[in-house]
């Protein structure tokens, strides 16, 4: 995975880009260079920067889904880790309350021949 350093040197390596387009501005103030094959290299030159940007930037992105891809991993092994087993049933109890508060008809109830299923087992 990359490290955040990565974006450090992408900047660095702008400014040091934009100090050689000085340079080179300065150098087109020459009649000897002011010609339009002078000028079409300094563009081709800004393309492949740009270039270079979109491929670090791309490759940063892609490694910072990974690594909150794995973070996410881990708050949800965590969660189910300190989560009681039991919530369901409170959660449903819930939304029932909701549910029937809202005028709506109940989504649980006792199956038939459940209920004396569950009296024996206790027996």
């Amino acid at each position: 995975m990359m490290d955040r350093k990565a974006f450090e040197h992408l900047a660095e390596l702008n400014r040091n880009v934009e100090g050689a387009f000085a340079i080179l501005e300065k150098l087109a103030e020459y009649p000897e260079l002011r010609d339009e094959d002078f000028v079409v290299r300094q563009a081709y030159l800004r393309e492949q920067v740009a270039n270079v940007n979109i491929t670090v930037l791309n490759a940063l992105g892609e490694s910072e889904q990974k690594l909150m891809l794995n973070a996410n991993r881990e708050r949800v092994a965590f969660e189910k880790k300190i989560r009681d087993p039991d919530d369901c049933y409170l959660e449903v109890m819930t939304r029932e309350e909701e549910r029937r508060e809202q005028g709506l008809p109940p989504m649980i109830g006792i199956l038939p021949g459940r209920n004396e299923a569950a009296r024996e087992g206790d027996s």
